[in-house]
């Protein structure tokens, strides 16, 4: 009788010793999750992705900090010249949004960070790669603004996948009849024009948008529409680098075609 109270006692203290663990280390991530969205707010991605890294040690599904740990690799590797080195970063992007796949496989973001990180890969592998998984970036886009209609990032890459795609070299369209026999990806300057506007429509504050539906205006020939394009973009806030890179090409860009 005693053995068996003294058992039943060491169970009970093992599952409220190894209860207490999991709340610590469930409050310790959502604090690590916190502080990560306060630096991932303020654009400070170096340090967002260290924590939300650290989140992930402790709780290895943790949805937010795979996805945004995806996000956060493929902007930090287009910020890198060195193709070596985008590809490393590339490869993590894809490895953590094939995980936040694995967890929820029909959010928006799980599919969205999945076709920025394959198209950001398949850019810097050449021309094979890319029109290779052209098709898997559009599924996954699909998928994104299926569950989602109104994500705006989802609508501007799903307006470069239509504007690159719509616009294909000569070896592009090689690698297209050899890969898929001559089928159209079903891409125009068109949808990229339709894409590009929804983007700026659900979120208006974003100078990329802009650059790019001016940059399909411009192959379309639709000067005028250029113009009034990187006018509103010359209105905009500028909050990080990068927007401010953006806004000198929109401005390099608009003193162009004013003197022509």
């Amino acid at each position: 009788m005693r053995k068996r109270i003294t058992q039943i006692l060491f169970t009970y203290i093992f599952w409220m010793v190894a209860g207490q663990a999991v709340l610590a280390g469930n409050s310790k991530t959502e604090t690590l999750l916190q502080e990560a969205n306060e630096l991932f707010a303020s654009a400070k991605d170096n340090l967002a992705l260290q924590k939300f890294e650290q989140a992930l040690e402790l709780e290895p599904d943790c949805y937010e900090a795979l996805w945004k740990s995806s996000l956060l690799n493929s902007r930090i590797g287009l910020r890198y010249s060195d193709l070596l080195t985008q590809q490393k970063y590339f490869e993590k992007a894809w490895s953590y949004a094939d995980a936040a796949l694995c967890v929820n496989p029909e959010d928006a973001e799980s599919n969205y960070v999945m076709a920025l990180a394959v198209y950001n890969k398949a850019n810097v592998l050449g021309v094979k790669e890319r029109m290779l998984r052209s098709k898997v970036i559009k599924f996954h886009l699909d998928a994104a603004l299926n569950a989602d209609p109104a994500h705006a990032d989802a609508w501007q890459l799903m307006g470069r996948w239509n504007f690159k795609n719509a616009n294909l070299s000569k070896p592009e369209k090689a690698a297209v009849n050899m890969f898929f026999g001559g089928v159209s990806l079903d891409a125009s300057n068109e949808k990229a024009v339709e894409a590009l506007q929804k983007a700026i429509s659900y979120n208006p504050a974003n100078i990329s948008y802009y650059y790019d539906l001016a940059c399909v205006y411009r192959e379309l020939q639709k000067m005028d529409l250029v113009e009034v394009t990187l006018l509103e973009a010359s209105e905009l806030k500028i909050l990080t680098t990068e927007e401010l890179e953006v806004s000198r090409r929109c401005q390099a860009m608009l003193r162009e075609i004013q003197k022509a």
